[in-house]
């Protein structure tokens, strides 16, 4: 701040002297630019031959001028959160500015951005002109998208591996069978169905709304062969083998 002897109180032809709150000699001059760190009070004097002389002090002080933007935060693709300015106070006017352009004004705003973005807000106090800024960041999750192989065949008594196609590191998963029981909590699951069965797959994230999947696992069994019993032909004979019904298939 530049402190000067007001006019028409000053005279050129005289010397000045300002003085810091510890009476440090600052410099001898009708203005002195100073900048302290904390409230200070400066004194300026004067002597003018036999009128003695003349001091005069004023007070810098310093105001401590913060803004504060509320914790961090994380949101779903689509949604929106609000950033929010702690104590804000009536003579401050608050502009934002985001990494991705926008621009909101207030203490409070309403985003929704589509990707991580940074939000930087700057406070001005309308009274002593100061400034102070801050920045949030806010997070955005992609919606639990999930995807699964539609349909896997299987003998009887076998086991079928059922898996997610590119899985998320943030989701949670859960697999369970058409009837609710529960299966596996883990992206991939073993099952060995005596019958042919559906198998539905949830996908959780912690932002974003759950999401499902269904996969059958079809069984087949292996059915067992009749044939006819032992015969005996001469040589030279021929005999007619047959599968007996009803276990023949005419598809195998």
């Amino acid at each position: 701040v530049n402190l000067c002897v007001d006019p028409p109180n000053y005279n050129f032809q005289q010397p000045y002297k300002w003085y810091d709150e510890n009476r440090l000699l600052i410099d001898s001059t009708i203005c002195v630019t100073v900048a302290p760190t904390h409230t200070t009070s400066y004194t300026a004097e004067t002597r003018s031959g036999v009128c003695g002389i003349s001091i005069d002090t004023v007070n810098v002080t310093i105001r401590n001028y913060q803004v504060t933007a509320l914790q961090n935060d994380t949101i779903c693709n689509g949604n929106n959160t609000t950033l929010t300015v702690a104590n804000a106070q009536l003579n401050s006017i608050y502009s934002w500015v985001g990494s991705d352009t926008t621009n909101y004004s207030g203490s409070m705003v309403v985003v929704s951005p589509i990707h991580n973005t940074t939000y930087i807000v700057t406070a001005h106090d309308t009274i002593t002109g100061c400034s102070a800024r801050d920045s949030v960041v806010v997070m955005v999750r992609q919606p639990s998208q999930v995807e699964t192989i539609p349909e896997i065949t299987i003998c009887s008594g076998d086991t079928a591996r059922l898996y997610i196609i590119n899985p998320r590191p943030f989701n949670i998963y859960e697999w369970v069978e058409a009837n609710g029981n529960k299966v596996s909590n883990d992206s991939i699951a073993l099952v060995n169905p005596i019958n042919t069965t559906t198998y539905i797959v949830k996908a959780k994230g912690k932002y974003c709304p759950e999401t499902v999947d269904s996969t059958i696992v079809t069984v087949r069994v292996l059915r067992k062969i009749n044939i006819n019993k032992d015969t005996l032909i001469c040589a030279g004979q021929s005999v007619n083998l047959c599968v007996s019904p009803p276990n023949y298939n005419f598809q195998q």
